[in-house]
């Protein structure tokens, strides 16, 4: 934040000193001088806007104009004793922006707790600030309580047998093809994967890399190990990962070992715990590395994943990193869960089921999947930032044949600028 600021030349001097001070906080004032606000609704924007427990949208959304730089939050409205906390179920479009005319759409999960719940938006524009009312109520129009849909119909015949990856660059242009290649036993168990990577060097030389990953079973237990072989030379370094399953045939605790790839090859080991709801949904995660242990906490609403805590922000603004999802309509019913190892993609989410591989919750170890497909990623980058969005193109039976990901380079205070970043073309084996 920054601040700005003896008839005698003394008694003039401080006259215009006084006379700055006083233009400065006029022009940041929120008095009855409608010109000098620095934010201000238009379109007819209700303070207050109440919808049913199955309204998930508000068509008008919160239209504004801004002078300058704004940031928006969103705080429970306490209904009881007990304190407000962190609101998951509304969704804006975004949370900062510089001046110009806006309008915020807002997006909210269905309210399935049969009681009415309100949130306060606030959007700061220097010293001005509006602030809008949102009350879900508990019940839909005709008096009832919506159910909680069941969990998508996942297939165990129809198998993803193989991922073509076209990636692009940065200014949106092709830059090659990767194969990710999938094997199963005579139980349809996924016994391996490999990826298949074509690259080039500066001196425009092409290294070809083939990343097996090979998993096994064994009662409680599930394993991998992957083996990287760079133009035919095997790599010493085999990330590895195991899971042991509780009773229901969840990830109850896990292990892991990678690498990182600095000055030198640096291995480090790494322990977690998971921890479910009575619903069977994974709801905390705890990861051991070394002497540092990481907390992420998963808030799930209507069968979809929505957002997981993974560590305090900064400010008043910004007081949790939380990084969110927003879902479409296309069902998540592919053998191996393709949220987890393509949509689900920023940190937070990356270490929410302890390995940030992510292959154990690809192949459902980690409690129930989320109903739908993931379409837009809202990542915390120092503030909520809208990250990725996934289009989706499915078959006759309604199974992902291609997800277009696309990429938002443009910075957390301007307006977002798409770019494609990933083309992943299914293949299933019928």
């Amino acid at each position: 934040m920054q601040f700005f600021f003896k008839m005698t030349k003394l008694k003039k001097s401080l006259f215009l000193a006084l006379l700055t001070i006083g233009v400065a906080m006029a022009s940041c004032s929120d008095g009855d001088d409608e010109s000098s606000k620095t934010i201000e609704q238009t379109g007819g924007t209700q303070t207050t806007q109440t919808v049913f427990a199955d309204e998930t949208t508000l068509n008008n959304g919160i239209k504004f104009t801004a002078t300058e730089a704004w940031t928006a939050t969103i705080t429970e409205v306490a209904t009881t004793k007990a304190a407000a906390g962190r609101v998951d179920w509304v969704e804006l479009s975004a949370y900062s922006g510089g001046a110009g005319e806006f309008t915020l759409t807002m997006t909210l999960q269905p309210n399935l707790t049969g009681q009415s719940r309100k949130a306060e938006i606030r959007i700061v524009c220097g010293d001005t600030t509006i602030v809008i009312v949102i009350e879900q109520k508990g019940t839909k129009e005709d008096g009832t309580t919506p159910e909680s849909p069941d969990g998508p119909d996942v297939s165990t015949d129809k198998l993803i047998t193989k991922i073509d990856i076209d990636n692009y660059t940065h200014i949106g242009e092709f830059d090659g093809t990767d194969i990710v290649d999938f094997t199963y036993d005579d139980q349809k168990r996924l016994t391996k994967m490999v990826i298949t990577k074509e690259d080039e060097t500066s001196e425009g030389e092409k290294i070809t890399t083939v990343s097996t990953i090979v998993f096994t079973y064994d009662n409680d237990k599930v394993s991998y190990e992957q083996t990287d072989v760079e133009d035919g030379v095997t790599s010493p370094y085999k990330p590895t990962g195991s899971i042991t399953l509780d009773e229901n045939g969840r990830a109850v605790s896990g292990t892991g070992r990678d690498y990182e790839y600095k000055d030198k090859v640096e291995e480090y080991t790494f322990t977690y715990s998971l921890e479910y709801n009575a619903d069977g949904y994974l709801e905390r995660s705890v990861r051991v590395e070394d002497a540092d242990s990481e907390e992420e906490r998963l808030t799930w609403s209507n069968g979809n994943l929505v957002s997981v805590w993974w560590g305090d922000g900064y400010g008043t603004s910004n007081p949790d990193a939380i990084d969110r999802a927003q879902y479409g309509s296309v069902l998540n019913k592919t053998n191996l869960d393709l949220n987890w190892i393509i949509a689900l993609n920023s940190e937070g989410f990356d270490f929410a089921t302890g390995d940030t591989n992510s292959m154990f919750p690809m192949l459902g170890y980690t409690g129930k999947r989320s109903t739908n497909m993931v379409e837009k990623i809202i990542a915390w980058t120092g503030a909520p930032k809208e990250t990725f969005k996934y289009v989706y193109i499915t078959n006759d039976d309604a199974f992902p044949v291609s997800i277009t990901e696309y990429y938002n380079v443009a910075m957390p205070n301007e307006q977002t600028d798409w770019v494609k970043d990933n083309i992943y073309r299914v293949t299933y084996n019928k």
